[in-house]
């Protein structure tokens, strides 16, 4: 997977909370990650898929550049 998005600050509302969360998209990239407010466990596989597509789409995108 392309990392060039890694770093971009990304920012959700927590699904228990509603508290937003702002973290570097990379932090997104784990299998399951918890609220930093409310420790709810967040699950991130589809999240993840839809990531990867936009990573795919943007390397192709450089290349053809």
């Amino acid at each position: 997977m392309d990392n060039f998005f890694s770093n971009e600050p990304f920012e959700i509302a927590c699904p228990s909370c509603q508290k937003e969360i702002n973290k570097p998209l990379g932090w997104f990239k784990k299998d399951i990650v918890s609220c930093p407010f409310c420790k709810a466990t967040i699950h991130t596989r589809k999240f993840r898929k839809e990531l990867e597509t936009a990573e795919n789409n943007s390397l192709k995108f450089r290349k053809k550049l």
